[in-house]
């Protein structure tokens, strides 16, 4: 079985863009959201911006390598994914989670909604 899945725990895959976070960033998450839920596993899949688009058009219909379960999409990807019915919604997350003043770069926001969420 991968990962610790022989031991309950299940993956989750992760694929950032490179160089949108630091290694050291990336350790440090992992080791806090691994000891938040110790059922899970994370398996952060670093890639490249060049053919993003059809990678990850691929995996969401189940072709290619193993799929993730997050993807770090770019701005301008949102309205395609959110057309397609492939993002999920976060709006009660952000309002209990965020502050859209101190939290959101309003800069992001705008490309980020579909409709009203």
């Amino acid at each position: 079985m991968p990962g610790g899945e022989a031991f309950g725990r299940r993956t989750v895959t992760v694929w950032l863009m490179r160089h949108s976070a630091s290694q050291d960033f990336l350790d440090r998450f992992t080791e806090d959201f691994e000891r938040a839920h110790p059922d899970l596993e994370l398996d952060i899949r670093i890639q490249e911006w060049t053919g993003i688009g059809e990678k990850i058009q691929a995996a969401l219909a189940g072709r290619g390598e193993d799929g993730p379960d997050v993807i770090e999409v770019g701005n301008t990807q949102v309205a395609q994914y959110a057309e397609g019915g492939k993002l999920r919604d976060l709006t009660l997350e952000a309002l209990r989670d965020w502050d859209p003043d101190k939290d959101w770069l309003p800069g992001l926001a705008e490309p980020g909604r579909w409709g009203s969420r």
